[in-house]
């Protein structure tokens, strides 16, 4: 997703996929770890080329959430 120029459609989406991310780890009683992931991406993403990124800072978190839902 782009982190420049978005509207509130773009804005939307994104709390819907937030929202769904929520929900599963909430099913799957993975919270904990996805608080982890949420809370790594808060303090590692950032904006370069228009993308967001964090340059694979938040991998672990990522892996160990995916880990517990699937």
């Amino acid at each position: 997703m782009d982190c420049r120029g978005g509207n509130d459609a773009d804005i939307e989406a994104c709390e819907i996929s937030y929202e769904a991310g929520e929900d599963l780890a909430a099913l799957h009683g993975c919270e904990d770890r996805w608080d982890n992931y949420m809370l790594c991406l808060d303090e590692e993403l950032r904006c370069a080329n228009r993308t967001w990124t964090h340059d694979n800072d938040c991998d672990n978190e990522r892996d160990a959430y995916n880990d517990c839902i699937n």
